[in-house]
């Protein structure tokens, strides 16, 4: 009964990226705005983080020994013996606190990109949608931890291996829809919130491009949902596979909330690292070529010395330009909701 899941290293390697995405938004916030300029949605980041440690828990115990209370029949349920029954109720336990962590991550993101957007955005219209966008969370974050614990009552049931809990209490397929729903349609808002600034940016229009491909990435959050929810409902009974899609939409979630973050610490060390390359190459440009040797006389180098040639050298002069006869990276509409500092390195530079 004891098989080790395939997946088990994919879930490693995943889980490793992920926190590794995680340090990387902390260095840049570092370098941006220092340790005393951390917000509340780089902490909401770190609880995300602490969930998504504990979240392995019960991903590695059932990648591991693949024991539950899920797809077995009564016939088999009452063929195990104490210890395997004793097993299974710790593993499906695990498994229950791991939905309360896997709610907790999604919605800690959810989180950190509402103070993000209240931080950088202003304007009456996206300060309100802000407001609402959070209120619905608030809301759907209460709702979906109500229906992990009462959806299977008595509670003892979702643990219970024989007699047959039921359906319901052991695949626990209800609590996967109402999950995506209430996940797919708070990332919709998520990734509306945006749209009106960028639309309103006076910028170059694949700058639009990328920079909303980083603010809107909620869309890649939402398509791994619907594959989570999807696959594990195809497979209910096949505990891996709902585990790893899990971690699949963790890794989605955290690239997806933190590329926007993280975004400026690349921009950082570019524009460092650019100008040097841009000092040696103009510096091997202003060096003299080495001489050439040309011999006058192509029978005999001993009759006539060669002649050396040095070629004139071009010195490179940059033409006259004045700082106004470069238009700036971009410029806001005096009407249109402005973007505040130090968030502003996230549109100099795309």
């Amino acid at each position: 009964m004891v098989a080790k899941s395939p997946f088990i290293t994919e879930a490693a390697i995943e889980f490793s990226i992920t926190i590794f995405v995680l340090i990387l938004r902390l260095i840049s916030r570092w370098n941006l705005v220092g340790f005393r300029g951390w917000g509340v949605d780089d902490l909401l980041c770190i609880i995300a983080g602490i969930f998504a440690i504990y979240l392995m828990i019960p991903i590695f115990l059932v990648g591991q020994t693949q024991n539950s209370n899920i797809g077995w029949t009564s016939d088999q349920r009452a063929a195990f013996s104490h210890e395997e029954v004793h097993q299974m109720q710790i593993t499906t336990k695990v498994i229950i606190a791991g939905w309360f962590a896997y709610v907790g991550v999604l919605w800690s993101l959810k989180g950190a990109v509402l103070i993000y957007y209240h931080r950088i955005m202003c304007g009456v219209t996206q300060q309100m949608i802000i407001r609402i966008t959070a209120l619905y969370c608030g809301l759907s974050f209460i709702a979906i931890n109500l229906a992990i614990a009462l959806h299977c009552r008595p509670f003892h049931k979702l643990w219970q291996i024989y007699p047959d809990p039921g359906l319901e209490c052991s695949t626990q397929r209800a609590l996967y829809i109402i999950v995506a729903v209430f996940n797919i349609t708070t990332d919709m808002l998520l990734v509306y919130i945006p749209i009106p600034v960028l639309i309103h940016l006076r910028i170059k229009v694949y700058q639009k491009i990328m920079i909303g491909v980083l603010l809107c990435s909620g869309v890649f959050i939402i398509v791994a949902a619907l594959l989570r929810c999807v696959m594990s409902l195809m497979s209910i009974s096949q505990i891996n596979l709902s585990a790893v899609w899990t971690v699949r939409e963790m890794l989605v979630a955290f690239v997806a909330v933190n590329a926007p973050v993280i975004k400026p610490l690349f921009t950082s060390l570019l524009s460092k690292r650019l100008p040097k390359i841009a000092y040696l190459s103009e510096k091997r440009q202003s060096q003299p070529p080495a001489p050439v040797a040309t011999f006058e006389n192509n029978i005999s180098f001993g009759r006539y010395p060669p002649i050396v040639r040095t070629p004139t050298l071009a010195v490179h002069r940059p033409s006259g330009s004045s700082q106004s006869d470069h238009p700036t990276d971009w410029t806001v509409s005096s009407q249109a909701p402005s973007i505040r500092t130090p968030e502003r390195a996230f549109y100099g530079k795309v």
